[in-house]
């Protein structure tokens, strides 16, 4: 059984009929469809690994992820976007953390090439940096939504079920658990639940530190024609922080974003006040947390008040700005659909973690802090998964 219709119970379910072909797989979510949160409101930018640090599971299996979809893309013919990022500096600071970028890509295999300014013009010309750019050519930009079609499709075909519109509400002993629609006794059970993946482990009563505070991520979508720049383009990231920072992606349109905005609750993708009263638990959670980390995390500050001016167009768009020599005006850009990132903050530190999660709680696993590069990792590590903590116990 698995909890989640995002990429990865989907991709958990794809390897598991690999192995496990004549057993039963059951996926549920609570939603109407599959990839309904973080998974279908993404970018599809398929990471190359560069920034995760060695050894890491981010760092092992982006890189492992991005050959998968490669492959997979033209296996089920899904068009790739585009290829290649520039990631540039703006200062003597930015620089030196560009330098350490690339001493981490050569640790970690990763292809990438420091380029100096006659390099960098002739990959975008439009581009505005300092001294020197890192070109990481192996990133690529998909469409989530068709690789998941694709993939339920697939599973459909293999004779997965699914059940949609169905939560699971209550465990009532180590192999049977209660969901809106049935009680359904299971063998072994997965939680890839995303933004609620830390309070699904808590019905089976685990004990953890850690704690989903949501973070919205605002998008502005380019509506003209003019393409003004052919490749995505990227800031030097905030140091110490999960975050890339707003940039240019490329695909069928030219989006500037994500924002990493502390959201008000898990699902905050609409500001309403009735639905702000209808998750007053979560909001009233989440005011908690993000006020102790801004007492006792002197870091979350930078990054807090960096981010509470993106709820602003105009501040979006000016950082944005600040990457390239020509931007269209900002009436010819309009907010787009926004996604929530379930990041996973550890309660006694308040610092926000970093790398995958996963707790082994003998018949039933716990996948947490499944966020970016996830998607772009889902494969090999939910092969992962399966091999170290599935195998010898199904």
């Amino acid at each position: 059984m698995i909890v989640g219709a995002g990429i990865i119970g989907l991709s958990i379910a794809w390897n598991l009929k690999k192995i496990y072909n004549n057993k039963k797989i059951l996926v549920i979510d609570k939603e109407n469809n599959f990839g309904f949160h973080s998974s279908g409101r993404n970018s599809g930018v398929i990471h190359s690994g560069i920034y995760y640090k060695k050894g890491s599971l981010k760092s092992i299996f982006s890189k492992e992820g991005n050959s998968f979809f490669k492959q997979f893309c033209d296996k089920y013919k899904i068009d790739i976007k585009s290829t290649g990022k520039l990631i540039v500096p703006t200062n003597e600071q930015e620089l030196e953390q560009l330098f350490s970028l690339k001493n981490n890509a050569y640790e970690n295999q990763i292809e990438c090439f420091l380029v100096n300014d006659k390099e960098v013009l002739k990959i975008e010309e439009n581009v505005k940096f300092y001294k020197q750019a890192l070109y990481v050519p192996s990133t690529f930009v998909i469409n989530p939504l068709e690789v998941m079609k694709v993939l339920y499709d697939q599973l459909k075909n293999n004779e997965v079920e699914f059940s949609f519109n169905d939560k699971l509400i209550e465990v009532l002993d180590n192999n049977k658990v209660r969901t809106t629609k049935d009680t359904i006794r299971f063998e072994f059970l997965v939680n890839c639940a995303g933004l609620y993946s830390d309070k699904i482990a808590s019905l089976f009563k685990i004990e953890h530190d850690y704690i989903i505070i949501p973070y919205k991520g605002l998008y502005l979508k380019y509506l003209g024609n003019n393409k003004f720049i052919s490749k995505s383009v990227y800031p030097v990231p905030l140091k110490g922080f999960p975050f890339l920072g707003i940039h240019f992606t490329v695909s069928d349109v030219i989006k500037i974003g994500p924002t990493a905005l502390p959201a008000l609750y898990r699902e905050n993708y609409l500001n309403s006040f009735g639905l702000l009263f209808q998750n007053f638990n979560e909001f009233k959670e989440t005011l908690i947390y993000n006020l102790r980390m801004l007492l006792f995390n002197k870091d979350y500050k930078k990054l807090f008040f960096r981010e509470i001016y993106n709820l602003f167009k105009s501040s979006v768009y000016n950082k944005a700005k600040n990457l390239l020599k020509e931007v269209p005006p900002i009436s010819e850009f309009n907010w787009s659909l926004s996604g929530i990132r379930a990041q996973l903050v550890n309660k006694k530190t308040l610092k926000l973690e970093d790398d995958f999660i996963i707790f082994d709680n003998g018949n039933n696993i716990h996948i947490l802090n499944a966020v970016s590069p996830a998607f772009t990792a889902s494969f090999p590590f939910t092969a992962y998964v399966i091999n170290n903590y599935l195998k010898s116990k199904v």
